[in-house]
């Protein structure tokens, strides 16, 4: 679905994300200055689409984006302000130059505000001669606005999409344009493997009873507690909640659609079938109405769903940031496939990029202010740290945040609910580390994710991102 005229504000998401239903993403280019204005594409989440690079353009504002298999075509969203200006055709050719050129099954809409049905219109007879020339053809041939104008186009140079038709929902001065465009073979729901377990059905008792026998366990270096602590668990966790497999599409119904939404929905697909069907005025305001009550529904529940999970979850940051995420922030850019290959090219990137920093400091000198040590005066040396009792290292772990790191054997619900019988051995644990004074290399981990600098930026171009290694393990927190 493309939209134009989103009057989106730079930096405001929150009305994209409530338009966008589950299943589906969109693509969006506000405008940088002024009123009004604005393009968006709602599409779903199995298509596979690339947004493409633009010239400048001053005269009318574009979002392009191709469609890879099994939709081979790239469309072109355009919004043409009504105010007449002497280079939108200069323009206008020159964005065709690119792309009839470089393009094939290309297709044009949106809305250009130009009465392409009325032959003393200067400006659309320019504008036609010019698709004429790239061989060009518009499809829309019914009014598109409720004046009698047709001012929104389809335009395209062989793609044999079905004949545009135009509806009046009664809820703007524009009408829809609905078309089909043909594929080659039906589009199915890409599945995925997942992995995962069930820790609702774990027997806190039983778990409890096979995580007290490490009350008993000595150790002596802190590698050798880490290593214990890290396989032992692993293990427990592996017995009483073991690790699943499942093929899923990632489709799902809003949490807060009820059952009374549905019905309302299909009420007005009623009202709407009926006034197509007959024209009327009073159908249309009837459509209008239900539309309008509809609508505040969905407002109102969607609300009320955000609202109880932000006060029934007051300490549960990770949940609270996700959810005003998802609301208010744009949607993450469809990254590329995930592999092995394409993890290790990653790795490959980001060691060399290190290696190149590390080999240009090399070349620089020590300053001469600097190669003298300063005189330091020790009035009272640290000769040892002093030992964490059971007690400190409980309440530690009591004030720290849910959150879990796949680097943990188990995750940090179940250890605050086995803390007695765990809690010894982290005490022991950095006890040794502090005797030592070292800390082994298991909690010098932390996991990688590489996340795009901007989400405009080109997702194939590892340039473009950036290292975050801030999910350590829960041990590592704790010590």
């Amino acid at each position: 679905m493309c939209l134009t005229e989103t009057w989106q504000k730079p930096e405001a998401f929150s009305v994209l994300n409530k338009t966008c239903p589950n299943g589906f993403c969109y693509l969006q280019r506000t405008r940088t200055s002024g009123r009004g204005g604005g393009l968006a594409v709602i599409h779903s989440s199995d298509l596979d689409i690339t947004p493409l690079p633009l010239p400048e353009l001053s005269s009318f504002e574009c979002l392009a984006f191709k469609c890879k298999p099994p939709f081979h075509m790239t469309i072109l969203l355009i919004y043409r302000p009504p105010k007449p200006n002497p280079v939108f055709i200069t323009e206008m050719y020159n964005l065709l130059s690119i792309f009839c050129t470089t393009s094939a099954n290309l297709i044009i809409l949106g809305d250009m505000n130009l009465h392409v049905d009325s032959p003393s219109c200067h400006s659309a007879a320019e504008f036609l001669q010019l698709l004429d020339c790239f061989n060009l053809s518009q499809l829309v041939d019914v009014p598109t606005h409720t004046k009698g104008h047709t001012l929104d186009l389809v335009i395209t140079d062989s793609i044999p999409l079905s004949k545009p038709q135009a509806y009046d929902l009664g809820v703007s001065d524009r009408k829809v344009i609905y078309m089909e465009v043909p594929s080659p073979s039906p589009l199915t729901r890409p599945q995925h493997q997942i992995r995962f377990r069930n820790l609702k059905n774990i027997n806190p008792a039983s778990m409890f009873l096979d995580l007290q026998h490490l009350l008993s366990v000595n150790f002596s270096t802190a590698n050798d507690a880490v290593d214990f602590y890290n396989k032992t668990l692993s293990n427990i966790l592996d017995h009483h909640a073991p690790t699943k497999t499942r093929l899923v599409s990632f489709f799902r119904t809003a949490p807060w659609y009820t059952s009374q939404l549905r019905k309302m929905k299909a009420a007005g697909r009623v009202l709407e079938r009926r006034f197509k069907a007959t024209g009327l005025t009073i159908h249309k305001l009837a459509f209008r109405e239900h539309q309008k009550a509809y609508s505040k529904s969905l407002t109102e529940a969607r609300s009320l769903h955000f609202s109880k999970i932000i006060n029934n979850n007051p300490g549960h940051s990770k949940q609270l940031f996700s959810n005003v995420n998802h609301l208010l922030n744009p949607q993450p850019p469809l990254l590329p496939e995930i592999n092995e290959e394409y993890c290790n090219k990653f790795m490959v990137f980001f060691k060399n990029k290190i290696n190149s920093i590390r080999s240009g400091l090399s070349g620089f000198s020590t300053p001469p202010a600097m190669t003298t040590e300063p005189q330091i005066v020790i009035s009272q040396p640290l000769n040892s740290f002093p030992y964490v009792g059971l007690p400190d290292v409980e309440n530690i772990i009591r004030r720290m945040k849910l959150s879990t790191c796949t680097l943990d054997p188990l995750p940090t619900s179940l250890v605050k609910d086995n803390l007695s019988a765990i809690s010894p051995l982290i005490t022991k644990l950095i006890n040794l580390s502090l005797q030592t004074v070292f800390v082994p290399a298991a909690l010098k981990s932390a996991i990688i994710r590489p996340r795009l600098k901007k989400p405009t930026l080109d997702p194939e171009d590892f340039a473009n991102y950036r290292p975050i290694s801030n999910l350590l393990s829960f041990l590592t927190e704790a010590d």
